[in-house]
């Protein structure tokens, strides 16, 4: 445990908040860090939603008001405190209130397992079980994209949670109040646990008042799912990485033309203040060819998240690996398309996104200059060239199209 004399008052997300790991493990939100024992064993297949809000949210909370936080709460011990203050952002009403003054749950962050039908190269089977069919169908995969056969049982065991009548039954208890759910995967609209916690809300009547928060892939726009969703309130997170073939390789085996009308078909069921944007993740494959994706979307008129993800893991892909004089040329040729459209119509320049790279390249604990692979071997420039040469030429691609130097 330690003292965070900078948080004025508790956080909120152990008194309004649990979210559920792939395998099923139990969290008061999405940062939490909990690696002893008694932590990893609260998993939604053990133990109801209000079991752990009433037993151990209940014992975080009152510490907290205490100013005590216990040690899984580290990522978020920084002068940024990002999750503290984005449940006081969303919930201000809560701020400072009793445990016994708030009866319900009001956010959960569910996680369906790795249930998907993309094997992304930034993914693996833990989040995807598709890597399971394309290992079968012999391209070539990356150190631990794949895990071993036995574990790959077990994963298939634990991931499984999301089928479980109990844990079904949890979810659907814990939505008299819950008026905002964050949803991943795998891919979360092929998951039939989504589409049922979905059609609850819709037959009781809640789905005008609940935001749903969807984090998909993009390869699912079928009239079912649609009709589903669009009741709803919206925050889309539409991942696309490139334009045309290169998001093609790296999102295996999906097609960007295909993506791109379904980009535009859940366009078509956003209204009012509903948010629909791309949310590409940057690494060595599309930094160099990312004005190609920027110029895309400036025509198309389609929103780009303010803030793009800086891939830190695998290391191989991570855009730390470049040199300076790489990174420069990127960053100018970022900074070249001048400005992008993001949600609520605004305009952002890309000088923005190119200080927001650079500052966080800056920190080494998350971004480290000289990373080991499992067998404590440096992961070097060269290292990410063979891979990135395999992983393309296997599936019928040129790296020319990552537009890296080294390949031109």
């Amino acid at each position: 445990m330690n003292n965070h004399e900078t948080k004025r008052t508790a956080c909120l997300a152990p008194l309004l908040s649990i979210a559920v790991q792939p395998q099923g493990r139990l969290r008061p939100c999405c940062w939490w860090w909990g690696t002893n024992k008694n932590e990893l064993d609260h998993n939604i297949q053990s133990m109801s939603f209000t079991e752990y809000r009433n037993t151990v949210g209940k014992n975080l909370y009152k510490n907290m008001q205490q100013g005590v936080y216990p040690d899984s709460c580290k990522r978020c011990n920084t002068s940024a405190k990002p999750r503290y203050e984005y449940y006081n952002n969303l919930y201000p009403d809560y701020v400072g209130r009793e445990f016994e003054d708030v009866p319900n749950l009001k956010h959960l962050d569910l996680r369906f397992g790795n249930l998907c039908n993309a094997s992304c190269v930034t993914c693996n089977y833990t989040n995807s079980n598709y890597f399971g069919k394309v290992k079968e169908q012999g391209y070539w995969l990356a150190p631990g994209q794949v895990p071993s056969e036995e574990e790959r049982v077990q994963l298939d065991r634990d991931m499984d949670w999301h089928n479980s009548p109990k844990a079904i039954k949890s979810i659907i208890d814990s939505l008299v109040d819950v008026d905002y759910i964050y949803t991943t995967g795998g891919e979360p609209t092929i998951n039939p646990t989504l589409h049922k916690v979905m059609q609850h809300l819709i037959d009781i009547g809640r789905a005008p008042d609940i935001t749903i928060e969807i984090n998909t892939n993009g390869t699912n726009s079928n009239k079912k799912f649609l009709d589903l969703f669009k009741p709803f309130k919206k925050v889309i997170l539409f991942s696309m990485d490139a334009h045309g073939e290169l998001n093609d390789v790296m999102r295996f085996p999906t097609k960007f033309t295909q993506i791109e009308k379904n980009f535009f078909a859940f366009n078509k069921i956003c209204t009012g203040d509903d948010l629909l944007m791309i949310t590409p993740c940057i690494t060595i494959h599309n930094f160099f060819a990312l004005p190609n994706l920027l110029n895309w979307a400036n025509k198309n008129k389609v929103p780009i998240t303010a803030k793009l993800n800086i891939l830190n893991a695998p290391h191989w892909q991570s855009i730390a690996r470049l040199n300076r004089d790489q990174l420069d040329i990127g960053f100018e040729n970022i900074k070249a398309i001048e400005t992008v459209l993001t949600t609520r119509g605004n305009i952002l320049p890309t000088r923005l996104f190119v200080e927001d790279m650079q500052a966080r390249l800056s920190n080494k604990s998350v971004y480290p200059p000289f990373p080991k692979d499992k067998d404590n071997l440096i992961i070097n420039w060269h290292m990410s060239m063979d891979y990135t040469r395999k992983w393309f030429e296997s599936r019928g691609y040129d790296p020319k199209i990552t537009n890296i130097p080294e390949f031109q």
